[in-house]
């Protein structure tokens, strides 16, 4: 007897794809076949310089689970939406252990060279001061 695939369903970027494997190593490791399935989210194929909705990046991913194309979904926390009314029929079943959170900056000026530098980057970790702390020199932009 043939047991069908546990689908994960999954945006088709890098990131997403490598978060799913390696969510989907679990089963796996029990012995159950595991397929990711890429879905196109309607942020995947926004314009540039548009903005979106909120849930965006999991709008497909939701539509294929209540249409049951996929089992369950795998997908980045920091895009989820906040759950509503609308949503009572899925849920955030299970978190994956969380790597190292730490942020790294990697330059090609050797060390140090960037002190007095402009970083940018969208963490509010990183907008609050993180690194202003080590290097006072250096203005941060969202």
């Amino acid at each position: 007897m043939t047991t069908a695939a546990i689908c994960l369903g999954t945006r088709a970027s890098r990131l997403a794809v490598i978060q799913s494997t390696i969510v989907g190593n679990t089963p796996r490791a029990r012995g159950e076949r595991v397929e990711i399935v890429e879905i196109t989210t309607s942020g995947d194929v926004r314009a540039p310089d548009t903005t979106w909705g909120e849930g965006a990046f999991v709008d497909a991913l939701e539509v294929a689970l209540r249409a049951g194309s996929i089992d369950a979904a795998v997908h980045s926390a920091k895009d989820m939406p906040i759950p509503g009314a609308a949503d009572a029929d899925l849920v955030v079943a299970a978190y994956p252990e969380r790597a190292d959170p730490r942020d790294v900056l990697v330059t090609s000026h050797g060390r140090g060279a960037w002190r007095s530098s402009r970083l940018a980057r969208s963490s509010g970790r990183t907008r609050r001061g993180a690194p202003a702390s080590s290097w006072p020199r250096t203005r941060i932009s969202a």
